[in-house]
């Protein structure tokens, strides 16, 4: 009898502290909770600047603009739409850039010039990827996915006028007044020029391009080489003004204002691009779903990765707070614990929308809630093991 009572005294002893253990367990795990929670809110959201500076100024030693992140130029008004031309004039657009990139980007698309109908994608984007010019245009049977083309050509410190003009066959690329390449097939429509100009990013705000930019002119016909080769001439010249007369013109800046707010264009449109002194993003995006992601772009793929496995150690610990005293007791505070990381993963999204240097992103909502469910899982295996009988038991 003496025996039984030392044995449950014992056994109730035992009960007891491994009681307090579980709850200090439990505690350390909602404080751990708790800094993962600020420590993701921190990241997620900095830098803080709800209204950054707009990094466009103009260049102090001749006609042009200087872009670097976040920066933005653009018009505020539709681009007029392309008018029936005679049978004679080639039917198409053209767009001539004089510009010269700061940088190379590695990891992300730079967005030069974008003409933005108010679509998810818009209906013409010249970019930059390392020393590439690239076009972009939506396919004509998938509005969400897009086609692109282009040239070797952008390389630091190395002014060119690039000519790109589409006519119903092909599109032709010119470098300084000679051909580049040609790309049978590869049309741009005369939708193309419906919508409004961009200059330096996308509409979403999450592309800046480093760069000068000396010039911008845009034809709603192609042209030819001849045209290109008397073009040429006259931005080797400085006397871009000369193109106004040019048939076909819809868009002309020089950036010859040197100074202010806006830049004067010297088409029939007689448009204006504004340069706001504070950086604006015009198409926020809430959760923007996720794109084509091409095999050179490894950031979208480093970012996976690190929203998945950010949240890992999170979802650990949350289910580490919330699980019952008995191992068997694991549903319900596995599902609580996935929901909390989906919520603090959707409050860091929402934040976002408001932040021009950050990206709200559905996939990375997803990612982050995958990640909680594999610590809920790793928690779960590593709880079970622990609980396990032994063989003296």
């Amino acid at each position: 009898m003496t025996r039984w009572v030392h044995q449950r005294a014992a056994s109730a002893k035992h009960t007891a502290h491994h009681a307090t253990v579980e709850s200090m367990n439990s505690r350390q795990a909602q404080i751990l909770c708790l800094v993962l929670t600020v420590a993701f809110l921190i990241a997620g959201w900095w830098p803080f600047e709800p209204f950054p500076h707009n990094h466009v100024s103009w260049l102090k030693d001749r006609a042009g603009l200087s872009f670097a992140p976040p920066g933005i130029a653009y018009d505020a008004e539709l681009l007029p739409v392309p008018v029936t031309r005679p049978p004679d004039k080639l039917r198409g657009i053209a767009i001539e850039l004089a510009l010269e990139p700061a940088m190379e980007p590695s990891n992300r698309i730079s967005h030069i010039l974008t003409i933005h109908d108010g679509q998810r994608l818009s209906s013409l984007a010249i970019v930059q990827w390392k020393s590439k010019l690239l076009v972009r245009v939506p396919t004509s049977d998938n509005p969400n996915e897009f086609r692109e083309t282009g040239i070797v050509t952008l390389r630091t410190n190395e002014s060119h006028v690039i000519v790109i003009s589409s006519d119903s066959a092909a599109t032709t690329f010119y470098v300084d007044g000679r051909l580049s390449l040609r790309v049978p097939g590869f049309v741009l429509g005369p939708g193309t020029t419906r919508g409004r100009l961009l200059l330096g990013n996308a509409p979403t705000g999450k592309s800046s391009w480093s760069g000068w930019l000396f010039g911008v002119a845009i034809f709603n016909r192609a042209l030819d080489a001849k045209d290109v080769t008397a073009h040429q001439q006259i931005w080797s010249q400085g006397t871009a003004l000369d193109l106004s007369r040019e048939p076909g013109l819809v868009a002309l800046y020089n950036f010859s204002e040197g100074s202010g707010q806006e830049a004067r264009d010297y088409s029939p449109s007689q448009h204006t691009l504004r340069i706001p002194s504070r950086y604006v993003v015009l198409e926020k995006t809430v959760l923007e779903r996720p794109g084509r992601v091409l095999a050179r772009d490894w950031y979208a793929t480093r970012d996976v990765w690190l929203n998945l496995l950010g949240f890992v150690p999170f979802g650990f610990f949350a289910f580490l707070s919330w699980r019952g005293p008995s191992p068997a007791r694991w549903l319900h505070p596995a599902i609580t614990a996935t929901l909390a990381g989906a919520a603090v993963s959707l409050i860091i999204e929402l934040g976002q929308v408001w932040l021009p240097a950050r990206n709200s992103s559905f996939r990375d909502l997803v990612c982050n809630t995958l990640g909680t469910g594999i610590g809920v899982l790793l928690c779960l295996i590593v709880n079970s093991r622990r609980h396990r009988p032994g063989p003296s038991e």
